[in-house]
Parts: C-alpha cells; structure tokens; sequence
C-alpha cells in the first residue's frame, strides 16, 4: 500500500534507535534504565511556559512517540500531544512507588500508570479511568496479551448507551474503532479473570479523566510500548 506524503513524513522511522524508543525486534522486558547514569537525572523543563521536573530528554522525541504508525495493518493516528496536558505524556520519573522493577503501578487518584525500571526509576504514562476501574484496587497479574483484540459490550454498556441515546454494538471485532484498540492487558488474580484491562483507546482526549466505562485506557502508542515492555505473568498493583 502507497501511503499518502504526509503520513509517512510523520510516521515513526523503521531504524529509529532513539532514547526511548524501542528498536525493531529488541527484547523490551529487561527493564534496565533507558538513559546512561552519568546524565542528569533533574533536567527541570518547560511546555508551554508550565515547568515540569524531571522529563529528562523525552520531550524532544515526542514528533517520533506520538507520530502515526503502522501496525498490523492498521494505521494507528498521531496524537496531537501538544493539545495534552504535558503530564499525562509518557516521561520517565523517579520511582516513587516503592515496587521492584517490572511492577506496574496503577495510580487511580492522579491518572497514571508506572512501569518500574532498574535504578530508581520508573517510566509514567497517562491513563483515563472509566467506571469500573474506580472499583477495583488491589494486586494481580497479566494473565495474557493480544494485539488488536475483539471486545464485547456488557448489556448494562448497550443499556447506558441507549438512555443517553447512542447506540452501542454488541461485539467489536479488532480495529481501531474498538474500544480497546491497538493492544489489551488482561489482568488476573489467583488465576481468575479479573474482567479489568489496561487498553488502549481512540479517544486520546480522555486520557487524564475520568470516563464513562471502561478500565484503564492509555493513548494508542502508549499502549503498545507498554505492551511491548511487560510480559504475562508481570505483576500489577492498582491503588
């Protein structure tokens, strides 16, 4: 397929080895720590006049993070991050939460997910919580993965949908329209489906808000990255 110039000038480059980016093909579940140690860990930046500690060097590769991409087939939009607030952007933060590296960490009250790296540090993503994932907190696993998964709507979903006039489908094969779009994160306790996810979403407005329905969604791009780092079996902690 021919795409048209202006989507491949914003695509991501196949070679790209960046900070932060994962190379084609390399093994993303080593959590080692994405920078060397001798650079400046407290870099204080700004976006748009509003400071924000610690961001490192990442800014400066958001055009590449956030840009349109292929996958799978799909054509996966360019978020217009400059439109998010900055701290909901993917970043890489010192790991307050306390957990051993290849934790993730749910942080419901401030809207971000952790994934803990090696040497104190932790990578920080920007979620949208929906009303089931305020009501659930705990430790658990990902139990399994899938890419471009199919999602089935409950019948209080369809139900909600309609008193507020929209009309919901039942069933949603994988695509980008799905409610879960690019990736899912399946998480169990003791073996048993929890019903609760780590998705992403392409409604990347929400991210950083509370939404309707739904668990724990993350911008496309940050999904897969996510998805991509974190193996089955890794452990999770929703606070």
């Amino acid at each position: 397929m021919v795409l048209p110039l202006a989507l491949t000038a914003c695509m991501q480059p196949l070679n790209s080895r960046e900070p932060y980016l994962l190379p084609q093909g390399q093994a993303a579940w080593l959590w080692d720590s994405p920078r060397p140690r001798h650079n400046n860990p407290r870099d204080a930046m700004a976006i748009g006049g509003q400071p924000v500690a610690w961001r490192r060097d990442m800014m400066f590769f958001y055009p590449q993070i956030y840009a349109a991409r292929q996958d799978n087939g799909y054509i996966v939009p360019q978020i217009p991050y400059a439109r998010v607030n900055p701290q909901y952007l993917r970043q890489i933060v010192d790991n307050t939460t306390g957990e051993q590296p290849g934790t993730i960490v749910v942080d419901r009250k401030r809207h971000y997910l952790y994934l803990v790296l090696r040497d104190n540090l932790a990578i920080r993503y920007g979620i949208g919580i929906g009303r089931e994932g305020f009501s659930w907190q705990g430790t658990a696993t990902i139990n399994r993965k899938a890419a471009w998964p199919q999602w089935n709507a409950t019948a209080g979903m369809v139900q909600r949908a309609g008193k507020n006039g929209a009309l919901l489908r039942r069933h949603f094969d994988g695509r980008l329209d799905n409610p879960m779009a690019a990736r899912a994160l399946y998480i169990a306790r003791s073996g048993r489906d929890t019903l609760y996810r780590i998705h992403g979403t392409p409604e990347w407005w929400t991210i950083g808000k509370n939404v309707g329905s739904g668990c724990f969604r993350m911008f496309n791009q940050d999904i897969i990255d996510l998805y991509d780092r974190v193996p089955a079996g890794a452990r999770i902690i929703v606070r």
